[in-house]
């Protein structure tokens, strides 16, 4: 009963038939895109995220801890803009609203900026420059050479 079947299963959904005939303004799209309905079914049927791991994660797996750190970068860089993005439209925000054009916000606002952003750099520079992911079970060498036992 709940399924739908024949024409309804074909409606568009309210916000298709909303958005069906606004022509794209932007000239880097129009060549790819007619609508922006068309824009919109291209980027919502990419199915680039999350991420998946095809094995079991396993912080031992040195492929799945460079992933898992990186990541984890990346999610420090998000964090980073978004807390920083919103402390500077405070500050620039009571600055134009205050009569005597004294910031506003929370006064140490580029102290804070400046400490997260050197402990970024410093996250950025052992993930990408400094960390090394050895493989836990090195592979056995076969006794061959000089020296070796019989």
């Amino acid at each position: 009963m709940g399924r739908t079947r024949g024409r309804e299963a074909d409606k568009p959904s309210s916000l298709h038939r909303f958005i069906r005939f606004i022509p794209i303004d932007c000239h880097y799209f129009r060549p790819l895109f007619g609508t922006l309905e068309e824009a919109l079914d291209y980027f919502l049927s990419l199915s680039v995220m999350p991420p998946r791991w095809s094995r079991k994660p396993d912080r031992k797996d040195p492929e799945f801890r460079r992933l898992d750190d990186r990541m984890t970068f990346a999610t420090h860089v998000a964090t980073f803009g978004a807390i920083n993005s919103g402390l500077w439209f405070f500050r620039v925000f009571g600055e134009k609203t205050s009569e005597l054009a004294l910031p506003g916000g929370v006064p140490g606002t580029p102290w804070i900026t400046a400490g997260w952003a050197l402990a970024l750099l410093a996250h950025g520079v052992f993930i990408f420059a400094i960390a090394r992911y050895p493989d836990p079970n090195p592979p056995k060498k076969s006794g061959t050479g000089f020296g070796s036992k019989s």
